[in-house]
């Protein structure tokens, strides 16, 4: 398997995750993100649950927006 990672992020991070894959992809890592695998009628599980399959590695991007997202609090329950 290639050398690659699953960029989990919070939709308000977008910019910073974009720059932060184009760096790895620089590197040589592939960065899967969200925007560039989804399509237009894609099921959305289904394709990111393909990306965490396909990916070596999964970097969580933390950031105080998604460490006060509601989605997030919620994730601490389960």
């Amino acid at each position: 398997m290639d050398t690659s990672i699953f960029l989990s992020h919070n939709r308000e991070d977008k910019e910073f995750v974009r720059h932060l894959a184009l760096d790895l992809r620089r590197a040589g890592i592939i960065a899967w993100l969200d925007e560039a695998e989804i399509k237009p009628g894609d099921s959305i599980i289904d394709k990111i649950e393909d990306g965490l399959k396909g990916s070596k590695y999964l970097a969580v991007i933390l950031s105080p927006t998604s460490v006060n997202s509601s989605v997030d609090r919620k994730l601490k329950y389960v």
